[in-house]
């Protein structure tokens, strides 16, 4: 197997990976100590204006991709900080900040919305 098709494997095997600790964060980041499990949830505005085409191409072309690339540091730094967030019971502000927030802004934002203020 030649060096340049090992590498796309083993970041496979890492995005896999760290998709797994991501959804599984919430089930050991019992804060307080209940057996509750948390959760989260994203509301969806409703807005009059439409965006403008502007708007629209840099956010598909520039702001998009970015996400994506800011998502996969995320996800990255979550593997790197989960040694320290388990003990300490911060998984899930950990997941938070560094996962679900960037995934929402690229995934589920609605194209060409500036003024969604995620993360609240």
């Amino acid at each position: 197997m030649k060096k340049n098709q090992i590498v796309p494997g083993i970041f496979l095997v890492f995005f896999i990976i760290s998709i797994i600790l991501a959804k599984t964060s919430y089930i050991f980041a019992n804060e307080g100590g209940s057996s509750q499990q948390a959760s989260y949830s994203v509301e969806v505005s409703q807005v009059d204006a439409r965006p403008s085409f502007p708007d629209v191409l840099c956010d598909l072309i520039f702001i998009r991709p970015a996400g994506v690339v800011v998502l996969g540091i995320g996800l990255g730094a979550t593997v790197v900080a989960t040694p320290f967030a388990l003990p300490t019971g911060t998984m899930s502000q950990v997941s938070q900040a560094l996962i679900i927030d960037p995934f929402d802004y690229t995934f589920v934002r609605p194209l060409g919305d500036w003024q969604d203020g995620l993360g609240d």
